[in-house]
């Protein structure tokens, strides 16, 4: 999540603070640590790699769930570290292929509300439907940036 009020909305209540240091530079899963322990222990790799928090920290603890080490009934401190995080409310296609093909087929099977997530070359191709950007197809920092903010607005938009 990218934004503080995104984080708010998910975990408002449910944790004892946020710390807002503006939009993340990375907007695929947010790295969470657990300051609350001796040594602090990470919780949820993310954008901030584990060497980066040792230099800030000292000692960081690693838990077992981010090495999937998880016992049958035994529950994730961290959200997004066994099975879902955010995950759309309504279904979700992905097409791959040539782009007038994905288009071609998009047209004929997707609903009148259907949204269509695309790379910026070929949001063109979709100009009669409601559609979010993921950056240029080479691109990868945009994209991992802006796809989950992307599925929220398809899912505000009840799309």
């Amino acid at each position: 999540i990218g934004d503080v009020a995104l984080v708010l909305e998910d975990l408002g209540g449910r944790v004892e603070g946020i710390v807002d240091g503006g939009p993340c530079r990375v907007g695929v899963e947010s790295t969470i640590v657990d300051l609350t322990t001796d040594p602090p222990c990470l919780l949820r790799p993310g954008g901030v790699p584990l060497e980066a928090l040792r230099e800030v920290l000292g000692t960081v603890a690693v838990d077992k769930a981010v090495y999937g080490k998880l016992l049958g009934d035994e529950k994730p401190r961290a959200p997004g570290m066994k099975y879902t995080h955010y995950a759309p409310r309504a279904p979700l296609t992905v097409v791959c292929g040539d782009a007038s093909a994905a288009a071609r087929y998009i047209r004929a099977h997707a609903g009148e509300k259907s949204g269509v997530l695309c790379f910026d070359e070929y949001a063109p191709l979709f100009a009669d439907r409601t559609v979010c950007r993921l950056g240029r197809s080479d691109d990868r920092a945009a994209q991992a940036h802006r796809v989950f903010d992307a599925l929220r607005r398809f899912t505000a938009a009840q799309a």
